[in-house]
């Protein structure tokens, strides 16, 4: 059973769900990031439980991490994991 794969819809469906979680994570760093100042946090509490699901996703349903790296920048990743 450890290959069990999460597939209920065309790919198509994966690939739309990707792109409009990965919008609002850019949209909501972006603006994060125009209104940080030294002492708030680069990431909010959404976006930082998005990256994890993703992760989680991605590693649960077999998707691979060079399509999240299309719609994610790469460096949000790499901050992520660096912010915790």
């Amino acid at each position: 059973m450890g290959n069990l794969q999460l597939k209920q819809f065309h790919a198509a469906h994966t690939d739309t769900f990707l792109a409009y979680i990965g919008q609002y994570v850019r949209t909501t760093v972006n603006n994060t990031a125009l209104a940080a100042t030294k002492s708030a946090p680069f990431f909010t509490p959404e976006v930082t439980n998005i990256l994890l699901f993703l992760e989680e996703f991605c590693k649960y349903t077999h998707v691979p991490r060079k399509r999240l790296d299309a719609i994610i920048p790469p460096f949000l990743f790499g901050q992520f994991k660096h912010g915790q």
